[in-house]
């Protein structure tokens, strides 16, 4: 018999209660002050960051936790750059200023990315055609010594009569 819907239960048993959800606080830096992560059942986790001294409920994957706090604490920094160059300009006006700063570092990023990898492209390029050179300057190496070996058996054919 489930209690909690049933009007007969005793009124001196205590009311059953879910357990509380499990909780974690850490310090974070900057002014994200407190990071609480409560686990759901369907394997996403609820985790509360402050950016900019409010407060903001985020899900996210467990095991993605620490991953999203220190993104909140990534934007929270560019939000405090920004306030400290513009001001106080609105909070609105303030992520999208931060977001954009944020999002202008990654499109630096990846463009960094791309010339590393064309240039690990064109090692990889240059890498292979030495190698290919390498096998053929050893075959004419080879083909070198056996020429001066057969001569050597000759001139030592001459030599010996």
């Amino acid at each position: 018999m489930n209690w909690t819907s049933c009007a007969a239960r005793p009124a001196n048993w205590p009311t059953p209660r879910r357990p509380p959800p499990a909780r974690s606080m850490r310090r974070c830096r900057a002014s994200v002050q407190f990071c609480t992560q409560t686990r759901r059942s369907d394997g996403m986790a609820h985790v509360i960051v402050q950016v900019n001294g409010r407060p903001y409920t985020m899900q996210c994957p467990e095991g993605e936790e620490a991953h999203l706090r220190d993104l909140a604490e990534l934007l929270d920094s560019e939000v405090q750059r920004v306030k400290t160059s513009v001001g106080n300009v609105g909070d609105i006006r303030m992520l999208v200023m931060a977001g954009l700063m944020v999002a202008d570092r990654l499109s630096e990023a990846i463009t960094k990315i791309q010339a590393l990898e064309e240039q690990v492209n064109g090692l990889r390029e240059a890498k292979n055609a030495a190698q290919l050179e390498a096998l053929e300057v050893q075959a004419s190496l080879g083909e070198r010594l056996m020429v001066a070996s057969e001569r050597l058996e000759v001139l030592a054919q001459h030599l010996g009569k």
